[in-house]
């Protein structure tokens, strides 16, 4: 299917002109933000502008221009946006739903995100892997459960996609969710994040998906303007720089990393270049079909820095996949001795083979 493709944020500030969408942003994050239209490029200086609110006010107010945020949905467009930080991942989400918008949040851990959502949309089903997670996001959106508003579960979709369909089809009067934002855990491994960017699309074709991945947003970028992101990232959060330098191949964690060395990963290393993929100042990433293409057909076997950073898998008997055996460059020291099993790959669950040599494709584990 046919989606556009946009990095956030823009790499130059984004400059609003007149008719253009906005947000404007609250001075805390427990009062809504408010959408409105851009009335008057320059207010009573170059910084301001004029925004017309489009709720029961009808109010007319000249707001900085840096509280203001893009909104993109209302482009006619299927799209997805990728962002590298926390920060810019919540801010696309807020700013790019809609009051009647059913919203599947996949990765919903604490809940912090999906408060903040439940502000905007009009109904949200948050999933993760963890009870104590899904626990807290319960606590967290104790008001909007209450409503019927929102509905957080326990589920592992690579595990059990089937449940996690039936999930969501439940809060689906018709179609299915508007927008997916998809945060699964950190700087996941490129392989599980266009694994389950690639499920949602299939399984709800949703109008706009909202990505955060570190990794994805690198390959888009190209590493010079990743580490820009990453040092941004670090300004935010109110940390120092680095004492040491980074070495002549840039201070970037990627699939490179970790014991399966750099063969699996040879093609996310050179997708951007190979092909021709440049990033318009407002964050339109130019032939994102082919960009995206590429990296569902091609990316396999992620790299981690330690085996047991892979989740636990298990065979048919239940028995966990050795995860030393699958990944570890020297295998399982363990050997015959090892109490999981060895005749499984992790990746695909198959014999006859181990994870680093997979050659399974996304589709196939679909």
């Amino acid at each position: 299917m046919k989606r556009s493709w946009r990095l956030y944020p823009p790499k130059q500030p984004p400059k609003f002109n007149i008719g253009d969408l906005v947000m404007f942003r609250s001075k805390t994050a427990k009062v809504p933000g408010r959408w409105g239209i851009v009335k008057a490029e320059k207010g009573s200086t170059d910084n301001r502008c004029v925004v017309s609110f489009k709720d029961r006010s009808a109010e007319e107010k000249e707001v900085r221009s840096s509280r203001l945020l893009p909104v993109y949905r209302m482009k006619p467009e299927m799209m997805a946006i990728v962002t590298a930080t926390t920060k810019d991942f919540r801010q696309a989400c807020v700013a790019n739903v809609a009051p009647d918008d059913l919203v599947l949040e996949i990765g919903s851990s604490y809940g912090e995100a999906s408060v903040a959502l439940l502000r905007h949309c009009g109904h949200l089903i948050g999933l993760d892997v963890s009870a104590e997670a899904v626990s807290s996001s319960k606590e967290r959106c104790k008001e909007f459960v209450q409503e019927g508003k929102a509905d957080f579960q326990v589920v592992d979709i690579f595990k059990e996609p089937d449940r996690a369909i039936t999930i969501v089809s439940a809060s689906c009067d018709a179609g299915g969710p508007a927008v997916i934002c998809i945060d699964i855990g950190g700087n996941r491994d490129l392989f599980s994040v266009v694994r389950m960017v690639r499920w949602a699309e299939i399984t709800f074709r949703p109008k706009l998906i909202i990505i955060k991945s570190e990794e994805m947003a690198w390959n888009g970028t190209g590493r010079d303007e990743f580490q820009a992101i990453r040092d941004r990232k670090m300004h935010d959060r109110g940390r120092k720089r680095k004492q040491q330098e980074p070495s002549s191949t840039g201070n970037v964690t990627s699939l490179t990393d970790g014991v399966a060395g750099e063969e699996e990963t040879a093609v996310v290393k050179s997708s951007a270049a190979l092909l021709n993929v440049q990033i318009r100042d407002d964050g339109i990433i130019e032939n994102g079909d082919m960009w995206w293409e590429n990296l569902r057909n091609n990316v396999r076997c992620p790299a981690y820095k330690h085996p047991l950073q892979a989740p636990l898998h298990t065979g048919p008997d239940g028995v966990a996949i050795c995860r030393y055996h699958n990944y570890h460059a020297s295998g399982c020291q363990k050997g015959q001795e090892c109490e999981f099993r060895h005749d499984l790959c992790h990746l695909c669950r198959k014999s006859g083979h181990i994870a680093r040599n997979c050659d399974v494709l996304l589709c196939d584990l679909i």
